[in-house]
C-alpha cells in the first residue's frame, strides 16, 4: 500500500495552483490570453524574508493576444501552442480564450499531482487526437492517495468543449 501523500505536499500544490489561477485570472480580467500555460512557463519561488511562502509567476507571453484578437481566426492551418497542455479547441484552429487557458492549467494541475500530463504519446498526431477525443484520465499519484477535492478540481477543467468548463478562472479560486 503507498503511503499517504505528505501534506506539504498538498500545500504546496494548492498554493502553486492558488497563484497560478490568481496570474491566469488577472490576465483573462484584463482581456489577456496567455494561450500556453504549461509547467516551464509558470515559475514558482521563494517570497523574499525568511517566510516559507513562495510566489507563482505566470511567464513567456509570447502566445498571448487580446481575447477575440486572434491570430488563430485569420490562419486556421497554424496551431500554436504546447502539445501537451494545448487546449482542444486550439488544436481545431479556433481562437484561444480564458477558458483554453483554463484547460492547459487542469493539465498542468494533473501533472503537478499525477507526475505526468493527461495524455502523452510519442505521436504528435495521435497526442493532438487524445487531447480532442480521448476521455478524461483519472488523477492518480503515483505517491499515495489524493485529497479528494483536489482530485476533483482538475476534472472540470478538461472537457474536451469549453462550455463545459468552469464559468472563468475566478470560479477555479473560489474552489481551491
Amino acid at each position: 500500500m503507498k503511503p499517504d501523500i505528505h501534506p506539504e505536499y498538498v500545500e504546496t500544490t494548492v498554493t502553486c495552483t492558488c497563484g497560478n489561477t490568481f496570474t491566469t485570472r488577472s490576465t483573462a480580467k484584463n482581456g489577456v490570453i496567455h494561450a500556453d500555460v504549461t509547467p516551464s512557463n509558470v515559475l514558482v519561488m521563494k517570497a523574499p524574508g525568511d517566510s516559507n511562502d513562495i510566489h507563482v509567476k505566470l511567464v513567456d507571453f509570447g502566445l498571448a493576444e487580446l481575447a477575440g484578437e486572434g491570430l488563430h481566426d485569420e490562419t486556421p492551418e497554424f496551431v500554436l501552442g504546447t502539445p501537451a497542455y494545448i487546449s482542444p479547441e486550439q488544436l481545431r484552429g479556433l481562437a484561444p480564450t480564458d477558458r483554453s487557458d483554463q484547460y492547459s492549467l487542469g493539465a498542468v494541475l494533473f501533472e503537478l499531482l499525477a507526475g505526468h500530463p493527461p495524455y502523452f504519446d510519442p505521436d504528435l498526431r495521435t497526442l493532438c487526437m487524445m487531447h480532442v477525443s480521448a476521455p478524461i484520465p483519472p488523477v492518480e499519484s503515483p505517491h499515495g492517495p489524493l485529497p479528494p477535492k483536489l482530485a476533483e478540481l482538475v476534472t472540470p477543467c478538461l472537457p474536451k468543449t469549453p462550455n463545459l468548463r468552469f464559468p472563468n478562472m475566478h470560479v477555479i479560486g473560489v474552489v481551491l
